[in-house]
């Protein structure tokens, strides 16, 4: 599933970085179809090249002398696991990194965790246990 409009706040991220002629959205979409059998993983979220293009476009708007130096080809295509309550997320993503050597990195992403780095008032809401905001 496309991971436009999900806000997931604890997962695991598959990235699939450029290589000469290799099909970056094919590989990730291979991978995604693989974990959707996957008892750790609740939701599987792509993002293909192109549309991680779209989203570092507008997350750079500001910032037009960035966006000029990049290309849609440097986007990685992404896969955003949500995995089932109490899933250790560094373990995970370990586990995928091997599962899927076409991977160029798998990682977690809590933000309850860099949330702790801040001060109390600009943490913002907790992470539910969806994994979801």
């Amino acid at each position: 599933m496309p991971l436009a409009g999900h806000k997931p706040c604890a997962a695991v991220q598959v990235f699939f970085d450029a290589g000469v002629g290799r099909d970056l959205d094919g590989e990730m979409r291979r991978v995604a179809a693989a974990l959707a059998d996957d008892p750790k993983a609740r939701r599987v979220y792509t993002q293909t090249q192109a549309e991680a293009w779209v989203q570092f476009k507008e997350l750079f708007r500001d910032d037009p002398n960035l966006v000029a130096q990049a290309k849609p080809t440097d986007m990685p295509a992404v896969i955003t696991v949500i995995p089932v309550p109490r899933t250790d997320l560094s373990a995970y993503a370990a586990e995928l990194k091997q599962r899927f050597p076409s991977a160029a990195d798998a990682n977690r992403f809590d933000v309850d965790s860099f949330a702790k780095t801040l001060p109390g008032d600009q943490r913002g809401p907790a992470c539910p246990p969806a994994g979801e905001r």
